[in-house]
């Protein structure tokens, strides 16, 4: 019985040090997508001034309706699926429905988004 216990916490510990890892490794992945200017994508005054602004919103509503309106205003940007990773996540805090837009239109940008995907997983199954 005492085994069964040991090898049990055992391996309760070893995934959990396993998925701070993983989590550790997305945070670090959230900062490149958030800076397109040193990222190397070149944008006009205009645009960087649009996604500056949206990006930086506090308010989940007033964020999701700033991102709404800088992918109207700019449907081609380079930051596209950077810009409806954000969106998904701030529609995340307030309208699932909205969140799950969100995801198809990021999976039809870039199929292999992991965020995307699991948040689809989530919704609909």
């Amino acid at each position: 019985m005492k085994k069964v216990v040991v090898a049990s916490l055992l391996a309760v510990a070893s995934m959990a040090c396993v998925a701070g890892t993983v989590v550790a490794q997305n945070q670090v992945n959230l900062g490149s997508n958030q800076q397109p200017a040193n990222s190397g994508v070149q944008m006009s005054p205009a645009e960087y001034n649009a996604y500056n602004s949206a990006i930086t919103q506090t308010d989940p509503k007033a964020k999701a309706a700033a991102l709404e309106a800088y992918l109207t205003a700019y449907p081609q940007s380079a930051v596209k699926a950077a810009v409806l990773e954000q969106l998904m996540g701030a529609y995340s805090t307030f309208d699932p429905a909205k969140s799950l837009d969100a995801a198809d239109r990021l999976l039809q940008v870039d199929p292999n988004n992991i965020r995307a995907l699991a948040l689809e997983t989530y919704f609909r199954f």
